[in-house]
């Protein structure tokens, strides 16, 4: 199935509304739900759904989501499987990854790198307080919107347990 032939489907309530971008692993949409308001729903590729490995990587990440509780790390609300698709619905994020800001926006104040690298530093705190190590750490994995100025984190696709060698 078209990764773009799911806009319109209900995946878990959520109504897909339009594509909003892509990674390796997975495609992202802007949805809504009758409860939670808008949401972004990632939804695994369909040539990964047969891959064990692939699959296992989309829950840890999907399961991360739920673990950590803090204002700049993206929430998940659910996620699972439903007929042949994985999915996992989040908090819908206003702005632009701080990749494309900073490039657009060129050299930022220091007052503002520094108010950004203090939400960034709380939220990593927070996610190893719950034995989670983010790896993945990159201008392109955080959300910014300049007229709130929050910055979350995103993406915890290839992080991992603390505890685990």
């Amino acid at each position: 199935m078209s990764q773009d032939s799911l806009i319109g489907r209900t995946i878990a309530g959520y109504r897909l509304l339009a594509h909003v971008g892509e990674g390796g692993t997975a495609t992202v949409y802007k949805a809504e739900h009758p409860e939670t308001g808008i949401a972004a729903v990632k939804v695994l590729r369909t040539r990964l759904a047969q891959d064990p490995v692939a699959i296992k990587r989309f829950l840890r990440e999907a399961e991360f989501g739920t673990r950590v509780n803090h204002p700049n790390i993206v929430k998940t609300y659910t996620y699972g499987q439903t007929e042949d698709l994985y999915y996992l619905a989040m908090e819908w994020i206003e702005g632009e990854a701080l990749e494309k800001f900073a490039i657009r926006s060129g050299q930022l104040a220091p007052a503002l790198v520094s108010h950004i690298i203090e939400q960034i530093g709380g939220a990593l705190t927070a996610a190893h307080t719950q034995g989670i190590i983010h790896r993945d750490l990159k201008p392109a994995n955080i959300l910014f919107n300049p007229e709130t100025q929050r910055a979350v984190l995103l993406d915890f696709g290839i992080a991992r347990d603390a505890d685990l060698k």
